[in-house]
């Protein structure tokens, strides 16, 4: 089988408006982010590499251990979305799943960093297909698409 990497999923911290103004977030640092309005995500315990809330922090160069188990927690990336929507926190949001929100302003990223994930998205096809022009242009418009979700 061949591998093809398609883009890497990059999460900024999501919330809606109104957590921001309620914690305040309006013109504040990252250190302000209480550890009880973060929404962290439980991914699968298969998954090897789960991005947290402390990966991120340090990603931003601010090293913080957030307390566990003080807020609300998602064990999905959709869940985690959805309660920022729903105004439980404040979740580190997957692009792909949260560009529809954030384009029409149900969800704001207060700070502009985005955690990249440990590794990328990929398309795996059979070898037989590695010259076929359809799965080529399958694999540009993937990457399209994921260009516009990623910003």
């Amino acid at each position: 089988h061949d591998s093809r990497a398609l883009f890497t999923a990059r999460l900024p911290p999501v919330c809606t408006p109104e957590v921001a103004r309620r914690i305040g977030l309006e013109g504040g640092t990252p250190q302000d982010l209480p550890d009880e309005a973060l929404i962290p995500t439980w991914w699968s315990p298969s998954f090897w590499a789960y991005p947290t809330w402390a990966d991120w922090f340090a990603h931003i160069g601010q090293p913080r251990q957030p307390r566990p188990g003080v807020g609300p927690a998602a064990n999905l990336p959709a869940l985690a979305i959805d309660m920022a929507l729903a105004g439980m926190g404040v979740a580190l949001g997957q692009m792909s799943l949260a560009a529809g929100p954030l384009q029409d302003g149900r969800l704001i990223a207060p700070f502009p960093a985005r955690l990249p994930m440990p590794r990328a998205y990929c398309i795996v096809t059979p070898r037989s297909a590695r010259r076929k022009e359809r799965l080529a242009s399958l694999v540009a418009a993937l990457r399209d698409l994921a260009g516009r979700l990623e910003g």
